[in-house]
């Protein structure tokens, strides 16, 4: 019951906040120098534990505008492009999970962001993350993961639809134009990216939240494999197994995109960030 109240007494602080239009929190994009190479980064709110966001695989900060917009009302927020996405510049270092993890710590340093973080993830951004406080776990204070790439679902996907695999450049290409420096290193990288992931437990004793989407992102992606989605949440039970404190939360009216506008992602995230203060 206390739960239920905490989250409802959450909700109506997030949905009151983003109607205000006095008292905005702050906000600065920047370029943050992490060595050798600058990342895009925007930064909202003050206060304290920081809430980090990581976007999937192509980048995107915008992508958690939403949730961002949200969260900044209550604490520092940080939404940044890994090197070689968006705005940033590319590294000359292989764009495996380590060494992501490893500049978004740099980054957070020079940003002057300081730990204990609440890091939340989507999708590929998600198993980033996992490496992230499994590299760190005395700065990481919860983990969020939304709809979160995991190595089960790249391996299933590798084995059973080898076509889709070899055609993903293709695929995005039709999707987005030309993929960008980043997104080819971390696809180079992806088999490395995955095999760390996979050593990287356990994970620290704090609260783990994951998300998973049920409603398919199209017609057209459904058909091609009609057992995607079973295979996506079996991924995501057995990462949950794994994590003694994780929280499954499924949402069926929700796909892999529009995930992020759900208000139950802040909630959730906010909690986290209410706990590590008390």
């Amino acid at each position: 019951m206390l739960h239920r109240l905490a989250l409802g007494f959450i909700a109506i602080a997030l949905v009151t906040g983003c109607g205000k239009s006095v008292n905005s929190p702050p906000s600065e994009r920047q370029l943050v120098d992490v060595g050798g190479h600058s990342l895009d980064t925007l930064i909202m709110g003050t206060g304290s534990p920081p809430v980090i966001f990581d976007a999937g695989f192509i980048g995107g900060l915008w992508r958690w505008t939403t949730v961002q917009k949200q969260l900044s009302l209550h604490t520092r927020t940080l939404s940044y492009d890994r090197a070689g996405l968006g705005q940033s510049e590319m590294s000359n270092h292989p764009r495996t999970a380590k060494q992501i993890a490893s500049e978004l710590r740099t980054l957070l340093t020079n940003a002057g962001l300081s730990p204990p973080y609440v890091i939340a993830g989507h999708s590929a951004g998600g198993l980033f993350m996992r490496v992230f406080t499994a590299e760190y776990p005395d700065e990481v204070a919860g983990l969020v993961l939304v709809d979160p790439a995991t190595e089960d679902a790249y391996d299933y996907w590798r084995i059973n639809e080898p076509d889709n695999w070899n055609g993903v450049e293709a695929e995005v290409t039709k999707n987005f134009g030309e993929p960008p420096a980043g997104w080819y290193g971390q696809w180079e990288e992806l088999p490395r990216s995955i095999a760390q992931a996979r050593q990287s437990w356990p994970l620290p004793d704090i609260p783990v939240i994951v998300f998973t989407a049920m409603k398919p992102i199209s017609e057209e992606w459904m058909l091609a494999n009609s057992e995607r989605l079973n295979v996506w949440l079996e991924a995501h039970e057995a990462l949950v197994q794994q994590m003694p404190k994780a929280e499954h939360i499924v949402i069926k009216d929700a796909d892999h995109v529009s995930i992020l506008e759900e208000t139950v992602v802040s909630q959730k995230i906010l909690e986290i960030v209410e706990q590590t203060r008390h």
